[in-house]
């Protein structure tokens, strides 16, 4: 064997190793978008599935428990299981405002049920009581997240909608970018001719 082929046959190794560590690369970008894919749909999953959804706390009607900044995680229940002391998530008839406050009152009118609620932080009851059939949806809260209201609600209004849009149409960009000019073209090993 010649001191050329014995260069370029102890070289050969290095090449699996190299085309290895770009596939291990590549399955890591993959699997890093598919987790990313899936965690932006979880809420849109989760919310048509098993009725569970999140609301931001924005002011502090509900303090000392819910703080603005926090957010209840919620889950769609009929109008016929919700109770007093339950806290729910409603929209304001008059001012269309949603808002998450405590039952404190169900009562039964004309085949809908009346539901009277009240901020805990508030001195009185809400004036606009929720009016719904008995087999409606009420976003009931069964838990509460510390400190990510403030962004969600953002990302929820226009201002936070665009910035999304911008960010996202600026990572295609830029990952568009890396594609095109990251491709190197390959070049021959030493000692190889074409």
């Amino acid at each position: 064997m010649s001191s050329d082929s014995a260069a370029a046959h102890a070289a050969r190794p290095a090449r699996p190793a190299r085309h290895r560590l770009h596939r291990e690369r590549r399955i890591g970008v993959y699997a890093t978008w598919v987790l990313a894919i899936m965690a932006l749909a979880a809420p849109t999953v989760a919310h048509n599935l098993l009725a569970i959804g999140l609301a931001p706390v924005l002011t502090s009607s509900m303090a000392p428990g819910l703080e603005p900044g926090d957010v209840i995680v919620t889950q769609g229940v009929q109008g016929a299981s919700v109770r007093t002391g339950d806290v729910i998530a409603a929209q304001s008839r008059t001012s269309s405002t949603p808002f998450a406050h405590r039952v404190v009152d169900v009562t039964p009118v004309s085949g809908l049920l009346r539901i009277t609620t009240k901020g805990d932080a508030n001195p009185a009851a809400d004036f606009d009581p929720v009016m719904l059939s008995s087999t409606a949806q009420v976003p009931k809260a069964i838990a509460h997240v510390k400190w990510i209201g403030f962004p969600l609600a953002f990302m929820s209004s226009p201002e936070g909608q665009r910035l999304a849009l911008t960010l996202l149409f600026g990572a295609n960009v830029l990952a568009l970018l890396i594609f095109a000019l990251g491709r190197r073209p390959r070049s021959n090993p030493p000692g190889l001719t074409t």
